[in-house]
């Protein structure tokens, strides 16, 4: 049975407090809201591809790869909010990250490695970021201080998930994880 996959630059556990501040912020106090589903922390990732349906040796040979990808991660900084695909009608909210030039090879690599595996070319551009929340259709999306200080974002791994859909929402499980290099501060 095919699995979907995808694969992600995991936070470490400062990042991750950072973005649950920011969703704090952006909560505004409120626990709840119609419509708007907060990520758990668990859920935070950053997108390198998505490869959908793979086969278990699909699966195999993309988690056998893993650790030669394995490169130091830049810090990257927040550069902004944005509701995606478009703010008339959202589903998520992210926070959209710099993409400098070592991330946008990371991203390069893990194109090549999904064509060498049979995935069809990846037809949107690569864009770094990390989703704060899911928007459903009648959500009225949190109004972000357009002065507010954005968290930058450190990474320490390298993860193949598979994602399984529910309606409450997709659940992830690592199939394989690499571990990255300290990375030197800074962008």
């Amino acid at each position: 049975m095919p699995l979907r996959c995808f694969l992600a630059l995991d936070p470490d556990p400062a990042t991750l407090d950072a973005l649950a501040a920011l969703q704090g912020r952006l909560r505004g106090g409120r626990r709840t809201q119609p419509g708007v589903r907060w990520t758990a922390p668990a859920q935070q990732h950053l997108t390198l591809r998505f490869f959908g349906a793979a086969s278990e040796a699909q699966a195999r040979a993309l988690g056998e790869a893993l650790p030669a990808l394995a490169i130091a991660a830049p810090t990257l900084a927040g550069c902004g909010l944005a509701l995606w695909p478009h703010a008339r009608q959202p589903r998520v909210l992210v926070l959209r990250l710099a993409t400098p030039p070592a991330l946008r090879h990371l991203a390069e690599r893990a194109e090549a490695l999904a064509r060498a595996q049979g995935f069809g070319a990846e037809r949107r551009a690569f864009r770094a970021h990390v989703t704060l929340a899911r928007l459903g259709p009648q959500a009225r999306p949190p109004a972000p201080d357009p002065e507010a200080a954005l968290p930058a974002c450190r990474f320490e791994a390298l993860t193949l998930y598979a994602s399984t859909l529910t309606a409450e929402g997709a659940l992830y499980t690592v199939l394989q994880r690499a571990w990255l290099p300290v990375a030197a501060a800074g962008p």
